[in-house]
């Protein structure tokens, strides 16, 4: 249903937008429409549009709008449907219209009308589409189609790639498969950024000294718009929010004792500011390329610099350049230590929030975790590395680690990865049974043979499934040819 409601949102702001930038762009370009409707008058007799037939939303046939581009003849309308570089039935000034695209403009009448939009698969020829796949057909067909689209970027040169005798079998050949690929892909990507891109590519592409450009395809998908945006314009509103709260707190705290007049109005401009200011910083910082749910611990120092940087250039406008406010230094280095925790909180919530909640729970008794329980056997590396797969993406709701276990008595009670080392390999049919333990596993490398076959079997006897780890990692090392090693030569010391 939440997909279904986005659906109909994203249809309802995209039609909106088609609307409201086809009526203004037919209304800026009509001085241009009459002018080349009378160069077309003088260069060839025929009529100013050309009217064709395409396949629309749904399967439905609609007349296209163009600028026509050929001599009115009957040898124009029954040649092939794909026109190649130096198609004879084009005239001189069709050339220039097709090479600057200005002969595509009048289907804003198209988009104002409904049949099409500004992004979107471009609109085949009916007995062109019939080659279509099925498979495509049907998702090509689910959406209008528009002027421009990612494939129109990447054939831009189309009629230049065509120049054999065979245009018809070459398009389907060799170019109208590559055309179909790409607008499916745009179809599962599409949202209003990339659209944005898709026309900011268009429009660039049509300067002569970058059309030879060639435009990555992740570019149309995700480009320069799509970044920006997702990158910045989303941190920057959380920060400006998180930054304002700051300042309030700081305002009332500080009003508590000694009296202060800010007003919504000022602190709400110096709030954008100290957001602008560390959005900016971040980007030169780099830490808009970050993924924060993903980020380790030490990115936080970058991000301490740069709230401290953002700070210290707050406190200096304060002091130059705000002289009719004049807001204590202290209270804004109080708003600056308070957005610091805002800002590192809003990129590593998840992790925190898992982290109380983890806390919570062994509070409460780990009778109430969720998932099946773990005892890890050993607290060395490899019990490191379990820890990670146990409480990172799926794993994390399927699993929960009651405890460790490991023969060293330096490590008893002790805490590592989070999780507290809660006896020893003696202690597992009893602990089992007092956590209700249905996994355990065996973590252990450096250990004797035998004894570890006594650890295994001690598992296996508390009736749990036991994962040997090493092995796990063994065959990791072999599948990247790894030097085998002898194992009975890894197990010489116990507790890892």
């Amino acid at each position: 249903h939440r997909a279904s409601f986005l659906s109909l949102c994203d249809a309802a702001v995209r039609r909106m937008l088609d609307i409201a930038a086809s009526a203004i762009g037919l209304f800026i370009l009509s001085p241009l429409f009459v002018t080349i409707a009378i160069l077309i008058k003088r260069d060839s007799r025929g009529p100013v549009f050309y009217f064709g037939p395409r396949l629309g939303r749904y399967g439905r046939v609609f007349g296209i709008v163009k600028f026509r581009t050929m001599f009115e003849s009957q040898e124009s309308y029954q040649g092939p449907r794909i026109t190649a570089c130096g198609d004879c039935r084009i005239t001189h000034l069709g050339h220039w219209l097709r090479d600057t695209k200005i002969n595509e403009l009048p289907q804003l009448w198209n988009v104002l009308k409904g049949d099409m939009s500004l992004v979107g698969p471009r609109p085949e020829d009916p007995e062109i589409a019939k080659a279509w796949p099925a498979d495509q057909r049907e998702t090509l067909l689910s959406v209008r189609p528009g002027i421009t689209s990612p494939a129109t970027v990447v054939f831009r040169g189309e009629e230049e790639m065509l120049q054999s005798t065979n245009i018809m079998d070459d398009y389907l050949r060799s170019i109208l498969p590559n055309k179909l690929r790409l607008d499916s892909n745009y179809i599962q990507h599409r949202n209003l950024l990339t659209d944005l891109d898709v026309i900011f590519m268009t429009l660039l592409l049509l300067l002569p000294r970058l059309r030879k450009t060639e435009v990555p395809e992740t570019a149309l998908y995700w480009g320069p718009i799509a970044k920006f945006a997702s990158r910045n314009l989303n941190w920057l509103f959380l920060d400006t929010v998180m930054a304002f709260l700051a300042m309030a707190v700081s305002a009332f705290l500080w009003r508590l004792s000694l009296p202060l007049n800010i007003g919504f109005i000022n602190m709400f401009a110096i709030s954008v500011g100290v957001g602008l200011c560390f959005s900016l910083i971040n980007a030169g910082l780099g830490l808009t390329k970050i993924q924060w749910r993903r980020a380790p611990s030490r990115d936080a120092i970058r991000l301490a610099f740069s709230t401290f940087s953002s700070t210290v250039l707050l406190m200096f406008a304060d002091q130059f350049f705000l002289a009719h406010m004049k807001l204590p230094l202290a209270m804004l280095a109080i708003t600056g230590v308070l957005s610091f925790s805002g800002f590192t909180f809003l990129r590593y919530r998840e992790r925190l929030l898992t982290g109380f909640a983890s806390v919570w729970l062994g509070y409460r008794g780990t009778n109430r975790a969720v998932g099946e329980k773990v005892l890890l056997v050993g607290a060395g590396n490899n019990s490191q590395l379990a820890t990670w797969f146990l409480t990172h993406s799926e794993f994390a709701r399927m699993f929960t680690i009651v405890g460790i276990i490991d023969d060293d008595p330096r490590k008893q009670g002790l805490y590592f990865d989070g999780f507290r080392v809660v006896g020893t390999t003696r202690d597992i049919p009893a602990l089992v049974k007092k956590y209700n333990v249905s996994i355990t596993i065996y973590t252990i490398t450096n250990i004797e043979w035998t004894e570890r076959q006594r650890i295994l079997r001690t598992c296996q006897a508390a009736q749990t499934r036991v994962v040997d780890f090493p092995d796990v990692m063994a065959e990791l090392a072999s599948y990247f040819q790894a030097p085998n090693l002898n194992k009975q030569q890894q197990y010489s010391t116990i507790g890892d």
